[in-house]
């Protein structure tokens, strides 16, 4: 593998890296609705129902409504991008995202932990 994963930057750095695992887009998508359906259609197949189809995670570049903000999405949506990611392999039998990774809940009564599925990087600014 490269450089360990250290940060935001590193992670994707890696998942470039790997064949299959993150694709770009500059055509503008709107964040409300259209963004998640596009992504969706591209890292699932389409659909949420059982089974889904293990697609890539994505960076759109050019949000409706905010120039020079990308999105991120789907980067822990894999048990291989996750494992690569954190230097395990996803058939290791103590092989727990929850144990793993921080995954907040908001009530005890969801189905499963929310993991960070979207990370929203806006433009740098410089000072003048």
């Amino acid at each position: 593998m490269t450089d360990k994963v250290r940060d935001l930057r590193s992670a994707l750095r890696r998942l470039e890296s790997m064949p299959g695992q993150l694709i770009t887009t500059k055509v503008e998508v709107d964040p409300m609705a259209e963004l998640a359906g596009v992504y969706r259609h591209v890292g699932a197949g389409g659909t949420v129902m059982r089974p889904t189809k293990e697609g890539p995670a994505m960076i759109f570049e050019n949000v409706k409504g905010h120039p020079g903000a990308k999105v991120a999405i789907g980067l822990l949506a894999s048990r291989k991008r996750v494992a690569a990611l954190l230097d395990t392999r996803p058939e290791d039998p103590d092989f727990d995202l929850n144990k793993l990774v921080p995954a907040p809940t908001n009530t005890p009564d969801d189905a499963a932990p929310t993991s960070l599925w979207v990370c929203v990087m806006l433009p740098t600014r410089t000072q003048g």
